[in-house]
């Protein structure tokens, strides 16, 4: 039995979930954030403190986790999915009732995961090849970076502008590549 402490609930602003010490366990995940979206933070944060446990690369790898050389963040999501939703039980489910919206539904109602990690897996799971958009009312980075401070003073005493209204933008496109599940499973 590992002896990870109990997730803790606090604010982060702008983000999900924080794994404070590698070495003692500590987990703080978004007060804010719905019931499935924290689900899955914390299974998110596990897989990090696992991957965390792995001895680092020797020479110029020194950085590198284990045997693992980039993007170690879709690893650990990769891995958060598969412990709420496991492939050898949502597979062939996924196969029978095919790769829809309806689908990733029944799966948020059996593994308490949000839809959006829910429509990820099923696109992953499914045979073919399927994309999951998500779209969100949002502003573009620079337009945030770029705002001006309240505190900023202006040179003629003109009001700082501020951010332009939000518009529908693509928040993330996550698309599934069949011959790498197929590699996957093969191995």
């Amino acid at each position: 039995m590992f002896p990870i402490p109990t997730p803790k609930r606090a604010s982060l602003p702008d983000q999900q979930g924080l794994l404070v010490n590698p070495e003692s366990g500590p987990i703080i995940v978004n007060e804010d954030d719905l019931a499935v979206r924290q689900r899955f933070t914390e299974a998110h944060e596990l897989m990090e403190l696992l991957f965390c446990a792995l001895p680092p690369g020797k020479g110029w790898a020194a950085r590198q986790t284990g045997v693992f050389k980039s993007n170690t963040k879709r690893l650990y999501n990769e891995g958060a999915a598969e412990l709420l939703m496991p492939r050898a039980t949502f597979a062939p489910r996924v196969r029978r009732a095919g790769v829809s919206y309806q689908t990733a539904r029944l799966l948020v109602y059996e593994s308490q995961a949000s839809t959006s990690a829910a429509l990820v897996r099923v696109a992953r799971l499914g045979p073919g090849r399927h994309a999951v958009v998500l779209w969100r009312m949002k502003n573009k980075p620079t337009e945030i970076r770029d705002k001006v401070t309240a505190n900023q003073l202006t040179l003629f005493g003109d009001e700082p502008k501020a951010l332009p209204p939000k518009k529908l933008r693509v928040l993330s496109q996550l698309v599934d590549a069949p011959a790498v599940n197929e590699g996957m499973r093969s191995k």
